[in-house]
């Protein structure tokens, strides 16, 4: 039996992990993860310190008040994995929390193996943390192709996303008539992108107007305030298969989509004191992660993106001037870029 530790902050780590884990036989795990996970694929034993809904923030401001909660997290976990000899330990993402706790296991003498999976976004910012995390892990994994022009010891198996969604990728323009809202999953983000989609959806009578809702914001559905008139749908892979366009707010939901080949823009709005600290900080052309992809790779841009300020007319005319071609063709670029086996191969660093 292999004793794992995880760490899985956000929705789509957890997803990951699920995958991972899918592919391991005999697991202990451990750590801070989606309570559910224990009761979709067979664990051996389990201790799950908290949710990892409990660290689900985003924006400097929310992350403020979970610094002292942070830190008694590592503190125990760390005591956790020393007491239960842990072999291995997972970190998926989140380098906020998962670099302190990869720094004070060491300190404390742990000996087992640290895997880094999602590396954190040297370029983007905070370069420093390429030798930091270099010297603290045995294994790093990154999912964008670009990432060994960072972390030159690196390996990279694809993209998750890619493995994932195989069974939606479009091979031709084929849509039904029907646009995608996807406002993100965290309550800023929502509250930020709902009132400017609602005034959008007025400009697509002829058409079925379709917010996606994370499936665990099931019974959340009050963060959305207003959604007459809306299609919901907890199916956001077909969704976006289907539909002519969407509207998407940052991150794995715009790579999901860039993969699966239909139109869409990328739209974002933080709070003032966010956008302003991250404008200072991080030095980067686009946020969406293929535009990124694309960037790095001298590809050219992917997709529009509109952040921070933008109105209604100008995200109806980025949709009025699509070319579904294009983005079809962008898309089977990106899958080629993309492809590889990542949770089997992850399995297998963890079982060496």
């Amino acid at each position: 039996m292999v004793k794992l530790l995880s760490i899985a902050l956000e929705n789509s780590a957890n997803t990951h992990l699920k995958h991972i884990l899918k592919e391991l036989d005999n697991i202990s795990l451990y750590g801070i993860y989606d309570v559910n996970l224990k009761n979709e694929i067979p664990i051996s034993n389990s201790y799950n310190y908290c949710d990892f809904s409990e660290f689900n923030a985003m924006g400097f401001v929310q992350v403020l008040p979970l610094i002292l909660k942070a830190k008694k997290a590592i503190k125990e976990l760390v005591q956790i994995a020393l007491k239960e000899n842990i072999e291995k330990v997972l970190l998926i993402d989140s380098p906020a929390f998962n670099i302190p706790f990869a720094k004070a296991l060491r300190k404390a003498g742990f000996k087992g193996k640290i895997i880094y999976f999602i590396l954190p976004q040297v370029w983007a910012w905070k370069k420093g943390r390429i030798k930091v995390v270099e010297s603290l892990c045995d294994e790093l994994v990154g999912i964008l192709p670009f990432e060994n022009q960072y972390f030159k010891s690196s390996l990279y198996y694809g993209n998750p996303s890619n493995e994932a969604l195989k069974d939606y990728f479009k091979n031709d323009t084929k849509t039904k008539k029907s646009i995608a809202f996807l406002p993100g999953s965290r309550k800023s983000e929502i509250k930020a992108l709902m009132p400017i989609f609602r005034n959008l959806k007025k400009h697509f009578s002829d058409y079925e107007c379709v917010v996606c809702v994370p499936t665990f914001l099931k019974d959340k559905l009050y963060l959305y305030e207003d959604l007459s008139g809306f299609t919901i749908s907890y199916d956001t892979k077909t969704t976006l298969k289907n539909c002519e366009f969407a509207y998407i707010c940052s991150g794995t939901a715009s790579l999901e989509a860039g993969l699966i080949g239909n139109a869409f823009c990328l739209c974002y709005k933080a709070k003032m004191i966010d956008y302003f600290i991250a404008k200072t900080l991080v030095k980067i052309k686009f946020i969406g992660l293929c535009n990124i992809i694309f960037d790095k790779l001298n590809l050219g841009e992917f997709h529009k993106e509109f952040i921070q300020n933008f109105d209604e007319n100008e995200l109806l005319a980025v949709f009025k001037n699509a070319n579904k071609e294009e983005f079809l063709q962008k898309s089977i670029k990106l899958r080629e870029l993309t492809k590889g086996e990542i949770a089997s191969n992850l399995a297998k660093l963890i079982k060496e």
